[in-house]
């Protein structure tokens, strides 16, 4: 085979010695295929990196979505929590609670109450930075989160006072309340002053459940004892050891402007107390907060008619009462 000849696919090669011939693949295969995985790399690394730019990106953007999200979640909920009596402090706890949760009041775009004070919307954005998607020109981009939080009667509650308000009467939002009267005014039966069993009758579980709330789960529609006996000397202490408790706490608060631990606001259970005569079961309707004023030397309590949410409760009862859960709806 001559010098110029082209090669052909298998080239002979005798060794000088005479010895025998090896076959010998031809390196310009060779070659061509290591250019062709080159020039794919090539156009292929562009579109590679920029899949990962972006992934990361994306990642960067729903984390703070994220965070966003449950920061929208918790205002919304906090803030209805003071739904439908008190609209103004509601707004106040939603957009506190949202910086609480490290959202900018830049950032929050809007806190809408609904018709009838029933639900609040909290609605956020933050501007993010791309990161990778600068090489493209991006810059930043608008985050945005919202949740809906609907208020709806309460179907259970714990903590609440052994005290019933009778379900014959309408209350609303702000009104003075009589609590445990007696006389002519009292609208409780023969022997009864509105005082409940929870737990174990007598004056001493009494007093505990006024100090401390009852600690079992009280159900619409459950059956609970009346509690018989004036029991002036524990009901006195009881209801002071409780309203000195909430001034000591949070001196400044007041039923217009109070937290939801606050000792003076109480869950207290609607009862109907028509046709009773001495101890009797009576039917609960649903529950109520109230605001503890000041109790007398005959036992008779004031307190401030409240609308918002039970401590301990679940959805789904009567709204006619005042006492509410707050729900995500969206």
């Amino acid at each position: 085979m001559s010098p110029w000849e082209a090669p052909t696919a298998v080239s002979v090669a005798v060794n000088r010695f005479g010895g025998r011939a090896r076959l010998r693949w031809p390196a310009m295969r060779r070659n061509s295929e290591r250019g062709q995985m080159l020039v794919i790399i090539t156009i292929l690394l562009p579109v590679l990196l920029g899949a990962l730019a972006l992934g990361v990106d994306v990642s960067v953007f729903y984390f703070e979505w994220a965070e966003l999200q449950k920061a929208a979640d918790a205002s919304a909920l906090a803030g209805a929590g003071y739904l439908p009596g008190n609209p103004d402090r509601a707004l106040e706890t939603a957009q506190s609670y949202a910086e609480m949760n490290g959202i900018a009041s830049s950032e929050i775009t809007s806190i809408t109450i609904g018709s009838g004070n029933s639900t609040l919307r909290v609605e956020l954005s933050r501007e993010v930075p791309y990161y990778f998607g600068r090489v493209l020109g991006l810059r930043q981009s608008p985050v945005v989160a919202s949740a809906t939080a609907a208020v709806s009667g309460a179907q259970s509650a714990t903590g609440i006072l052994p005290v019933g308000i009778d379900s014959r009467t309408s209350y609303t939002f702000g009104q003075p309340i009589t609590l445990m009267q007696a006389g002519p005014n009292s609208s409780y039966g023969p022997g009864n002053w509105g005082a409940l069993a929870l737990g174990e009758p007598g004056a001493s579980t009494f007093e505990s459940n006024v100090i401390n709330g009852y600690d079992g789960t009280v159900n619409a529609g459950a059956l609970v004892a009346t509690q018989t006996g004036e029991m002036e000397g524990p009901t006195t202490s009881a209801f002071q050891t409780r309203i000195d408790s909430g001034q000591c706490e949070f001196p400044d608060g007041s039923y217009e402007n109070h937290s939801l631990n606050d000792p003076r606001a109480v869950t207290v259970p609607i009862v109907n107390f028509s046709d009773i005569n001495g101890k009797s079961q009576v039917p609960v309707e649903g529950f109520a907060r109230i605001w503890l004023v000041g109790v007398d030397q005959h036992s008779d309590i004031t307190a401030i008619f409240l609308q918002e949410i039970v401590a301990g409760g679940s959805p789904g009862g009567t709204s006619q009462y005042g006492g509410y859960e707050a729900v995500l709806i969206q």
